[in-house]
């Protein structure tokens, strides 16, 4: 009992020490990029109150960002620093989670078995802190929604089966009951945090009928999950409320994101996002595997047909992986439990990787076909499922070697490679140019990261560089702007952002002393926002850098951008 706390007490230490040395760059240099602008910077709504708006799909969010705004105002110092000790918490829960199903699938071993069953759990967490592909979720301001979402993904799971172990070894105190009502709690706020959470309860069933198969309570063990079942309507009753008349719509920035997710859902193809998800799902585990060439943004281009071979052969190898998790879960139940139970928690790991990646990689269309910060959660099963198998291939070669020199061995390897890479990864996140330079070196044709870069330019003073990179972004604008609301291609380059692009341009012609350019994009900008109602906090953005340049065109009764 003691040495398992000197572990846990171990991992706990180790990891805040760790995390914090892969991440101090950007808590110490880190910056406000891209939609940290729209979601802070220039967000009343978190600067003037406490949101407790409960119509917001990402309330919880927004309340932690409002905390962060009455601490340190907009000082990057104290976002970057949550989000970094969200990312320690989770790969800690990750540690305790993976413990837990081991000691569920096998509880009776030998004090071998058990230092096994620790460094497999030890190893799954580690690959998740140190990863590369978690700097998105975690040096990304905004992406606090997929971090914050998934730390009470992970407790809620945790707490469930805790409580079930409980139940099925006979200890019925009420800590058991604690746990479960946990649970509820952690899975109701991760609804409120972000969308992906909609599979929670779906996971929890599964590791219901797979890991509690003979339970003591026999088929009334599934009515455990009817209160989590019941979670499943917030989600689709927060961005559907307003729709039907339930909700007032709020007018702010979550109101805006609200009906962008309801504008893709009606006007995208459901047919072409699913194709494209089998070459992107495919992406994802490379990267899981080989971190190179990452990317904030990639330029990809839907598919239309499934005969396409990059389709056809995504596809393939994805039903052939799924196949292998399916073979295996069946052959490890041929061996005793402690042998089993490496195989089976592999199998596990690739069935929490497809199903918490269902929700953003399936029919449900999404106008940005991949980002690298949707295969966070989905990492955890990956991660555990990779631990598993290296230890069960250890055992089936049979080397001979202590767990205790093969966990050291790994966990070296893991922080010098992967942990090297996280460093150098999170360099791009301290510097704006730097971050979209990057993105415009691996895909050049990303024509939104063009429009960025040339605002960057512009804020250090680098007027020749800001107007070639918007000119170059403006020259690809689709002569339609409503083409960018049924587009994949062109997702980002909407009316609002068109506008955005000739505002700043306006700008820089100003400082320029080119007034009579200026004021034909500050013409362009108004009549792009006039053609469709915009959030509040974004018009009065909009409204203030008109008034910045001091034009007579900006004082024009028709330039009344909340109207």
């Amino acid at each position: 009992m003691i040495s398992e706390l000197r572990t846990r007490i171990g991992v706990i230490a180790l990891f805040t020490v760790l995390g914090c040395g892969l991440y101090a760059n950007v808590v110490l240099n880190g910056v406000f990029l891209f939609d940290d602008y729209i979601y802070i910077v220039d967000n009343g709504a978190i600067q003037t109150s406490i949101p407790w708006n409960l119509t917001d799909p990402r309330l919880v969010g927004y309340l932690t960002f409002a905390l962060n705004f009455t601490v340190g105002g907009k000082n990057p110092f104290g976002y970057h620093l949550v989000n970094v000790v969200i990312h320690i918490l989770n790969a800690i829960v990750v540690f305790f989670l993976v413990h837990r199903m081991l000691r569920i699938l096998a509880d009776r071993l030998t004090d071998r078995e058990r230092q096994e069953q620790d460094a497999i759990a030890f190893i799954a967490a580690l690959l998740f802190l140190a990863h590369p592909v978690e700097t998105m979720a975690v040096s990304y301001i905004s992406q606090r929604f997929t971090s914050l979402a998934t730390l009470f993904y992970l407790l809620s799971v945790h707490a469930y089966l805790s409580a079930r172990l409980r139940l099925e070894t006979g200890n019925r105190n009420r800590t058991r009951h604690v746990l479960y009502a946990l649970s509820l709690a952690c899975a109701f706020l991760a609804m409120l945090t972000k969308e992906i959470s909609f599979t929670l309860p779906f996971c929890l069933a599964a590791l219901e009928l797979l890991l509690f198969k003979n339970s003591v309570v026999g088929k009334r063990r599934f009515r455990f999950l009817a209160p989590f079942l019941l979670l499943l309507v917030v989600i689709p009753l927060v961005l559907f409320g307003p729709e039907i008349g339930l909700f007032r719509a709020a007018k702010n920035i979550a109101e805006t994101t609200r009906t962008g997710k309801i504008q893709d859902l009606t006007m995208r193809s459901p047919y072409e996002y699913l194709l494209t998800q089998f070459r992107v799902i495919v992406t994802y585990l490379r990267l899981l595997l080989f971190p190179v060439e990452q990317s904030a943004y990639y330029y990809l281009k839907a598919s239309r047909s499934f005969f396409e071979l990059p389709v056809i052969l995504s596809f393939s190898f994805l039903a052939a992986l799924a196949t292998g998790v399916v073979l295996l879960w069946k052959h490890s139940g041929k061996l005793k439990p402690s042998d089993a139970a490496p195989g089976k928690l592999a199998a596990l790991g690739m069935l929490w990787f497809f199903l918490t990646l269902s929700v953003e990689s399936s029919v449900i269309p999404i106008k940005d076909l991949i980002f690298e910060h949707r295969v966070y959660l989905p990492s955890v099963g990956f991660f555990t499922a990779l631990s598993a198998a290296l230890f069960w291939m250890f055992k089936r070669l049979r080397i001979a070697t202590s767990h205790l020199v093969t966990v050291t061995v790994l966990a070296l390897i893991i922080v010098a490679v992967f942990g090297t890479a996280t460093v150098l990864r999170n360099r791009v996140w301290t510097d704006e140019l730097l971050f979209w330079s990057d993105v415009i070196g691996k895909h050049p044709n990303k024509t939104i990261a063009y429009a960025e870069r040339g605002k960057a330019f512009m804020k250090v003073g680098r007027y020749g560089e800001a107007l070639a990179d918007m000119d170059r972004a403006i020259a690809a604008f689709p002569k339609n702007p409503l083409a960018a609301l049924t587009s994949f291609e062109i997702g980002d380059l909407t009316a609002g952002t068109q506008a955005d692009v000739y505002l700043h341009r306006a700008t820089v012609y100003q400082r320029l002393g080119k007034e009579d350019l200026a004021r034909k994009d500050l013409a362009r900008a108004q009549k792009l926002v006039s053609r469709r109602p915009v959030d509040t906090d974004r018009a009065r953005m909009f409204a203030a850098e008109y008034a910045r340049l001091d034009f007579r065109i900006c004082h024009r009764k028709d330039l009344d951008l909340s109207s």
